[in-house]
C-alpha cells in the first residue's frame, strides 16, 4: 500500500511540475481588441525557464519590447512601444498545449499625465484604456 501511495504521489508531482510547461518560444500571431478595434500582429517569445523575453512588430506602434513569466499554463507579459508613443500592453492569460494562448489585456501609458493616463480635452486626465480586452494567439 505504501508503494502505491508513493508512486501515485510521485506521478502527481511529475505531471504538475513546471518541467511539463508549454513551450512558448517562437513566433505567435496575436489578435486583440484595441482602442482602434481588432488588432493583429506577430510577437516573438524567447523562454528561459519561467522568464520570457518578448518582442513585437505592431502595425501602428512599430517595434515593441517586453518581458514576462510562464508559470505552469499561466502566462503574463508586458510589451512597450519603443517609438514616439509610450504605449504599454499588459497581457494575462493561459497557454493551451504548445499552439494556443488566450486571456485579457490592459492598455496604458499614453503619456501626458500621472499614471500614464492621457489628457482629456486638454484639462485633467481621462482614464487609461479599458481593462479586460480579450486576446488570443496562435503559434506559427
Amino acid at each position: 500500500m505504501r508503494k502505491v501511495l508513493f508512486l501515485t504521489t510521485m506521478l502527481a508531482l511529475i505531471l504538475t511540475s513546471s518541467v511539463w510547461a508549454a513551450d512558448v518560444s517562437g513566433t505567435w500571431s496575436l489578435k486583440m481588441q484595441g482602442p482602434m478595434g481588432e488588432e493583429n500582429f506577430d510577437i516573438a517569445i524567447k523562454a528561459d525557464g519561467e522568464n520570457l523575453a518578448v518582442t513585437a512588430a505592431h502595425p501602428f506602434l512599430n517595434e515593441m519590447k517586453g518581458a514576462g513569466t510562464l508559470k505552469g499554463d499561466a502566462i503574463n507579459f508586458k510589451l512597450k512601444a519603443t517609438g514616439d508613443m509610450p504605449v504599454e500592453f499588459t497581457f494575462t492569460g493561459k497557454v493551451t498545449g504548445d499552439k494556443k494562448m488566450a486571456g485579457t489585456s490592459e492598455i496604458g501609458g499614453f503619456g501626458g499625465g500621472p499614471g500614464g493616463q492621457a489628457p482629456a480635452g486638454g484639462q485633467g486626465n481621462a482614464p487609461a484604456a479599458p481593462k479586460g480586452n480579450g486576446w488570443t494567439a496562435d503559434k506559427k
